[in-house]
């Protein structure tokens, strides 16, 4: 007998959440602390970083960087992830909006 592979055991749960009253309504329906947007372009990324008590606002902290030769060759998928990434891993490094 063969243990079930987690891709099967995820796509099991997917299909039993489809099957619930909470289709079509948030997983998590409780407000988050932070908001953060992304962007990605062909030379380079950006995004800001807020409290969700400032809506309507930007962020209160941004950054933005360009990309190496290397990742302007990438997809736009890929560079999408790469500049979550990037907002991420740097965000200690942000500068106050």
């Amino acid at each position: 007998m063969q243990a079930e592979s987690p891709a099967i055991r995820d796509l099991k749960t997917w299909r039993e959440f489809a099957r619930t009253e909470r289709q079509g309504r948030a997983m998590h329906p409780t407000a988050p602390d932070v908001v953060l947007h992304t962007d990605a372009a062909d030379v380079g990324y950006g995004g800001t970083m807020g409290t969700t008590d400032r809506a309507g606002d930007p962020g209160l902290w941004w950054a933005q960087g360009v990309w190496s030769w290397q990742d302007r060759a990438e997809s736009i998928s890929y560079q999408e992830l790469k500049a979550l990434r990037m907002m991420l891993s740097n965000s200690d490094q942000m500068k106050h909006h």
